[in-house]
């Protein structure tokens, strides 16, 4: 009986070591990277959103080195706690660290940890850049598989000039989207044409056109349209919305797990804010930028304030200031939040935060007391200990220090009693 239940803890070790599929890679890697492709993961052994993320790592592994994916990727992980020299060669600052690696191309993946956002990270990152389209029938895979897209329309008197600048562009952020060349036989009837060459984006399902004369470069009008109108954020492209330095109005709400579905009163909230942000380009566009949270974490860091969920909240990272909407799920209208946001544009609604020393003491204190809060609230029990230790420690040390000053006080009474008698005597 004994023997049997040994061999199936056993075995079910031996079926889980089976499943791990990446290579465990070690500071050798740093010399044969050139021979291929490579995706890897700089890990600790214990960080915790490693081993969260590590199940989602062997998914990929299953992909690229199992199956015949056609991209000839491989995938493995580095303990950065050992391999210190492959750590500081790719400079390795934070833990779980995901890097696309070919020769001397290293590019660091910040998007969402999840399977599907990797792979498709490391499909941009293999290339080519620019992407050519000849059949119709690839145009719409395009426009059926991705949110966001650029295509390059070209003819017999195309702009040489215009053609590099967007090859150059695309291969600076070939990781973030997908950029893609068509002629315009092709295009015409499919995609709107201005002039012999045409850069155009499709987002929402439609497409919309680089204007030339606009005062707008090719590249900052690129970095502009490079997000869907209403995309998920996240700690990554968070910080790419902040540098367009436009007002963020952010729907504050909360997707059920495993579902990615949302329950009536925080969908009214998301459906007002979506209509805005893709029925109203014309008007906000050039104005503010919109999104989704999942959940409160990434407004209450930058606020450093608790928002509740649902709620509209619209950050400024120009003056560093935020406005929270007091509609409810029960009165939001569109109607009602365009009067919320025409009125922060026209600086009629006031907001709080700013720039002060007050108000970044005040952040500081905020920041430390979440991060306790944070890591109680995971890991109470480990917390406990690596706080508590020190404490029991400190407060031995202070007991033993009062109870030797109580002791020597003691034996300096004594004596003095002493010398007391001497003197009587």
């Amino acid at each position: 009986m004994f023997g049997s239940w040994i061999l199936a803890v056993f075995s079910l070790i031996i079926a889980g070591d089976a499943f791990k599929v990446s290579y465990e890679l070690d500071d050798r890697f740093i010399e044969y990277r050139k021979d291929a492709k490579w995706l890897v993961m700089f890990y600790a052994p214990w960080c915790h959103h490693c081993h969260k993320s590590e199940p989602i790592w062997e998914q990929v592994a299953q992909t690229f080195n199992q199956h015949n994916s056609g991209l000839g990727v491989r995938v493995g992980k580095i303990d950065a706690t050992k391999q210190t020299r492959s750590a500081a060669e790719f400079h390795v600052k934070g833990f779980p660290t995901i890097k696309f690696i070919q020769g001397d191309n290293v590019v660091t993946y910040d998007g969402e940890r999840t399977r599907e956002d990797i792979e498709e990270f490391a499909y941009k990152a293999s290339g080519p850049a620019v992407r050519k389209l000849t059949e119709l029938s690839e145009l719409r895979a395009a426009e059926g598989k991705n949110e966001v897209f650029f295509v390059i329309v070209t003819g017999e008197n195309s702009s040489g000039e215009l053609r590099q600048e967007y090859g150059n562009i695309a291969q600076t952020l070939m990781t973030t989207t997908y950029f893609y060349e068509t002629d315009s036989k092709l295009a015409s009837g499919n995609v709107p044409l201005k002039g012999w060459t045409t850069v155009a984006v499709f987002k929402d399902n439609k497409y919309f056109t680089f204007d030339e004369t606009t005062s707008k470069s090719l590249k900052d009008w690129i970095e502009e349209e490079k997000m869907p109108s209403f995309p998920k954020i996240s700690g990554g492209n968070f910080y790419q919305l902040i540098a367009l330095k436009k007002p963020i109005v952010i729907a504050v709400v909360e997707q059920m797990p495993f579902r990615h579905t949302m329950d009536a009163a925080v969908e009214k909230i998301y459906d007002h804010v979506e209509e805005i942000a893709t029925g109203q380009r014309e008007k906000y566009h050039d104005k503010l930028s919109f999104g989704f949270v999942d959940g409160n974490e990434i407004v209450n860091h930058v606020f450093s304030e608790w928002i509740e969920v649902p709620a509209v909240v619209v950050y400024d990272p120009v003056q560093e200031t935020y406005y929270i909407s007091a509609e409810t799920p029960q009165t939001i209208t569109t109607e009602s939040l365009q009067k919320f946001l025409d009125g922060i544009l026209a600086g009629e609604v006031h907001g709080a935060g700013g720039k002060g020393w007050f108000r970044k003491a005040y952040k500081f204190f905020y920041s430390i007391a979440a991060y306790f809060y944070k890591m109680f609230s995971t890991q109470p029990i480990l917390s406990s200990i690596l706080l508590g230790l020190p404490l029991g420690i400190l407060t031995i040390i202070l007991v033993m220090m009062y109870t030797n000053d109580c002791t020597d006080n003691k034996e300096e009474d004594e004596g003095d009693d002493d010398s007391d008698h001497e003197k009587e005597e």
